[in-house]
């Protein structure tokens, strides 16, 4: 918030940066080892199977596994965002900008005789300068290094949305910081927060069908399953199973 605050006072320029996939772009550091079964083991041996079939295994109960040794750092194991964080900070400091003491997720420096800053929430950045070229300069930059197999998602301009928070710079040196959307949704009912999520979690399923249809790989039906009833009922017959807490969700 404070770095939002001197933004404002001194009239910078600000975006908004998302770097996709950003774990698997840090490279792991010691041998990691994952075990993968079911399914999903399966579709990596489609990928090539002279290269994984000779290593599937089943356990007691049938179930195929194979063993994988990881090249990158994945989300959920306990070194990923210590390694990413390592990668970009370096990345900036070869850039020429300097950690700071006291937040090592913040980076300055002096572009043209006004301080750029950097400041970052794993792979959510915010990029300010009293210059919009200086910005851009920087986005232009990250998506040399880390969009090169997706894009970096980046917006500017006087309302923008950084980790649950909407900050408004519409106000000569000023900056109006809220977060209403983010408490409203923290406040729905369970049934509709469980819907919401649903909802959520079907972006990431098409994506994930996509990329392996594209890979070549045969995509059986995804099922997504849900034992909330009410919640069921909400999606099976839209608002005549609604309450006064899901009224206003079109289903």
């Amino acid at each position: 918030m404070m770095s939002c605050t001197i933004d404002a006072k001194e009239n910078r320029h600000v975006a908004i940066a998302d770097i996709p996939g950003a774990f698997l772009h840090a490279d792991m550091d010691e041998e990691v080892y994952m075990l993968l079964e079911g399914k999903i083991a399966e579709l990596i041996v489609k990928l090539d199977p002279k290269l994984y079939r000779k290593y599937i295994w089943e356990n007691k109960k049938e179930k195929p596994m194979l063993y994988v040794k990881l090249k990158k750092a994945l989300y959920g194991t306990l070194q990923a965002a210590l390694l990413f964080w390592r990668l970009l900070s370096d990345t900036f400091i070869e850039w020429g900008f300097e950690l700071h003491t006291n937040d090592k997720c913040v980076a300055n420096k002096k572009i043209n005789c006004k301080q750029c800053t950097i400041i970052w929430h794993v792979d959510d950045l915010k990029i300010s300068h009293a210059e919009k070229k200086v910005v851009d300069g920087i986005i232009a930059r990250l998506n040399s290094k880390f969009g090169k197999e997706s894009p970096i998602t980046a917006t500017g301009g006087k309302l923008l949305k950084y980790l649950g928070m909407t900050l408004d710079y519409t106000s000569n040196n000023k900056v109006r910081i809220s977060m209403y959307e983010y408490v409203d949704k923290m406040l729905k009912s369970s049934t509709e927060a469980e819907l919401v999520a649903i909802d959520d979690a079907m972006g990431q399923i098409l994506w994930t069908r996509h990329f392996l249809a594209a890979q070549g790989v045969s995509v059986p039906t995804t099922t997504i399953y849900q034992d909330n009833k009410s919640t069921i009922l909400l999606a099976e017959n839209g608002s005549t199973s609604s309450g006064k807490h899901t009224r206003h969700l079109k289903v």
